[in-house]
């Protein structure tokens, strides 16, 4: 028999003991008279023994019940609407007290049972609302909303405090313990997936967010080491990790075999990004120096083949073969923009420089010897062939009054020279002492033919006047 048929029990005989009262008061005026007499004569019990006790205020209401039946005894106190307002019993099940609203509906609870003692808190509906236990596994706290439904419970067991939140279908939607690893917090979704979760391993705070299929697809912790994030796709593989070391920052973004593709980092010394292939080589390197940015990029052996930096002389541009030798280098110097072009060996072969005074080209042989070089400037331009010994050979130059051409010897001596000015064109012949020999020119419709000895004296001289020469 549970407490409130118990109490529904006592109640109906509480009312027919109300009735017996009443004839007792009417008709045994005489019967309590004699009786204290006889009481005052008769010696008093060391015991009294009763099934019923009944206890009424000065307006003859009862207000306190005692009565044993065959669940044990049982204690009821009324208020003077003769309402149940608090019962207390006991039974094989244990005792139990109860406290009733001025309706005469259970609002308190407290008993001990055999898993030990609980205290309930009822709504005006009579529905659960608290729930206070102490059993062998510990203590615990529940709570329940007007529907009767749990919505929260907190527990102590041998292995930590736990509390948990539940929705309106009684699902789990929030935990949060305490055991020999920590505390942690669990967050679920309607399904009773895991989908969030705040806790310390060893000591080390982390959060955990997880998709609808409970994958993780996002790790936060803050370990000994420093602080780092991981970013999971649906395969459960890391694919973004941001940490923070002594050291400094790094992100690194990795593809779907876990392989890094994109790194990058924070150092004392410089901040640089590596950019990887799927075999998990460097082919591309950004970073920034106390000397300026450097970027590189490498072929498929790691080998760079390409450099782009900007230091104090200004930016640069190299390219490297397959062996690591500088081909080409695109630079400027004194804000003069160069290119350079190297042969297998390192040697400069090709140099194109725009100077200030005009641009500039120089072809060099396997030694390094100049052997060709093309200029242009706001005077002349010009271009030189020049042998292995780096003499000019032939120079072929352009100024405002004319091109002129020279051919030299390996000494270095004109021996060829033709010009055209606006009077007319010129050619001198030289011999291999430098000394003109022969000198043709041609001018405002007169040509002349000299012939020189060696000491520059001629010896033939022709003049032809509109017509031929003879």
């Amino acid at each position: 028999m549970t407490t409130e048929e118990r109490m529904e029990k006592v109640e109906k005989e509480l009312a027919s003991a109300k009735r017996q009262i009443l004839w007792l008061v009417v008709g045994g005026a005489v019967v309590v008279v004699c009786a204290t007499l006889l009481l005052a004569l008769w010696p008093r019990p060391a015991e009294v023994h009763a099934r019923l006790f009944v206890l009424s205020d000065a307006n003859g209401r009862s207000r306190a019940l005692l009565k044993m039946d065959e669940d044990g005894p049982m204690l009821s106190l009324l208020d003077e609407k003769g309402q149940l307002r608090a019962g207390l019993s006991t039974s094989k099940n244990g005792p139990a007290l109860v406290l009733n609203d001025e309706k005469g509906n259970g609002r308190a609870m407290l008993g001990l049972a055999e898993g030990g003692p609980g205290l309930h808190l009822f709504g005006e509906n009579g529905k659960d609302r608290v729930l206070l236990t102490a059993f062998k596994n510990g203590p615990g706290l529940f709570l329940s909303d007007g529907s009767d439904k749990p919505r929260a419970g907190l527990i102590v067991s041998k292995d930590g405090p736990r509390l948990v939140m539940t929705d309106e279908n009684s699902r789990e939607r929030a935990t949060l313990d305490v055991d020999k690893t920590g505390p942690g917090l669990d967050l679920f979704d309607e399904n009773g997936m895991d989908r969030a979760s705040l806790s310390t391993w060893n000591n080390e705070p982390g959060l955990s967010l997880s998709d609808e299929n409970g994958k993780d697809r996002v790790m936060l912790a803050a370990s000994k080491d420093g602080p780092w994030l991981s970013l999971f796709d649906d395969n459960g593989k890391d694919r973004a990790s941001l940490a923070a070391s002594k050291d400094g920052p790094m992100l690194s973004l990795l593809d779907e075999n876990g392989k890094d593709r994109v790194m990058l980092t924070e150092s004392k010394e410089r901040p640089e990004l590596g950019l990887f292939d799927d075999n998990g080589k460097e082919r591309a390197s950004l970073f920034a120096s106390k000397d300026g940015p450097v970027l590189t990029l490498s072929d498929e052996n790691g080998t760079a083949r390409a450099w782009l930096d900007v230091d104090k002389a200004g930016p640069g541009l190299d390219l490297f073969d397959k062996n690591g030798m500088d081909r080409a280098s695109l630079s400027t110097w004194n804000d003069e923009p160069g290119l350079s072009l190297s042969d297998e060996n390192g040697k400069d072969r090709v140099i194109l420089v725009a100077f200030k005074k005009g641009p500039g080209l120089s072809l060099l042989d396997e030694a390094g010897t100049d052997r060709a070089s093309l200029s242009a400037s706001k005077d002349a331009s010009g271009l030189s062939l020049l042998d292995g010994n780096g003499n000019d050979r032939v120079i072929l130059t352009a100024f405002k009054d004319g091109p002129l051409l020279g051919l030299f010897d390996e000494n270095g001596n004109d021996r060829v020279m033709l010009a055209a000015s606006k009077d007319g064109p010129a050619l001198g012949l030289f011999d291999e002492n430098g000394k003109d020999r022969t000198s043709l020119s041609a001018s405002n419709g007169n040509a002349g033919l000299s012939l020189l000895d060696g000491n520059g004296k001629i010896s033939v001289q022709e003049r032809a006047v509109a017509g031929p020469v003879r």
